[in-house]
């Protein structure tokens, strides 16, 4: 299986999805599974589903006639997915390398990818994939993160990372908005598509600075990387982000907002 997303396993897959879920994630799903249920498909493949934030809220809002596809190349993401989804018949879960899908061309009218591509490592390989695999005319809904500036809480964090790893941090670390130069998000999407980009705000709110600041670290590969350079520094890490998400943006709530680029429209028909 080729490597094509960053695997979290371990305690991120809980942490991830009861912190940092709530706050970045379940707008963004209530948003893609409305857009989803408007297009009414039939059949839905959904790539990198994380812990099952859009799966839920596509199983929730969609007939039960609705069959859906959820994927992840981490197994214990998709295990905390599957529990929340267990009485669900029409909802199958698999471990998937979005470069290599393991379905026959043409088998889905719907393809849906929240937050996954930025982490790709061959991102036009794995929308070639996504393009094999639906029908003509099928719809799909990519969504990625927009610059840092419009994600002023991420981006607190980010700084005080930058200056821990004085002004270069590990590349992967950037990765999450990686995808925000529509020019270049326009080139993934294959010739001869008309394909809406556009930006959705969102408000961002969190219960706890402090909460939100430690699942930043412990809730995503960053405290690896941390490690790797100085283990004992991580405590004073979550501290300093957490002063500086609530200098910026409060406590007890945080308020902010957040912005993705969303990616729709409908495979060509031959």
């Amino acid at each position: 299986m080729a490597k094509s997303e960053i695997i979290y396993g371990g305690s991120i897959p809980r942490i991830y999805e009861r912190t940092l879920g709530p706050v970045y994630f379940e707008p963004y799903a209530v948003e893609t599974a409305r857009r989803a249920k408007r297009l009414k498909p039939q059949k839905i493949l959904e790539v990198a589903c994380g812990t099952g934030r859009v799966t839920v809220q596509l199983a929730e809002r969609l007939p039960k006639t609705v069959r859906i596809t959820a994927t992840d190349i981490s197994p214990d993401m998709l295990a905390v997915a599957k529990k929340k989804l267990s009485r669900d018949k029409n909802v199958n879960f698999k471990v998937v390398d979005a470069m290599k899908l393991p379905f026959a061309n043409e088998s889905f009218d719907m393809v849906i990818c929240q937050f996954g591509l930025m982490f790709f490592s061959n991102r036009e390989k794995a929308i070639k994939e996504m393009w094999r695999v639906l029908k003509k005319d099928g719809a799909f809904i990519f969504v990625v993160w927009d610059k840092l500036f419009y994600n002023p809480v991420a981006a607190a964090g980010r700084e005080i990372l930058k200056d821990f790893f004085d002004g270069q941090p590990p590349k992967a670390l950037g990765m999450a908005f990686s995808m925000a130069n529509r020019t270049e998000l326009a080139k993934l999407i294959p010739l001869n598509v008309d394909v809406l980009i556009e930006t959705v705000n969102k408000p961002c709110i969190a219960s706890s600075a402090r909460r939100l600041a430690f699942a930043q670290v412990d809730g995503s590969s960053i405290a690896d990387f941390v490690r790797k350079k100085d283990a004992e520094a991580i405590p004073v890490l979550k501290k300093k982000i957490a002063d500086a998400i609530e200098e910026n943006f409060g406590n007890h709530p945080v308020e902010s907002t957040m912005q993705a680029i969303y990616m729709q429209g409908r495979k060509e028909m031959e």
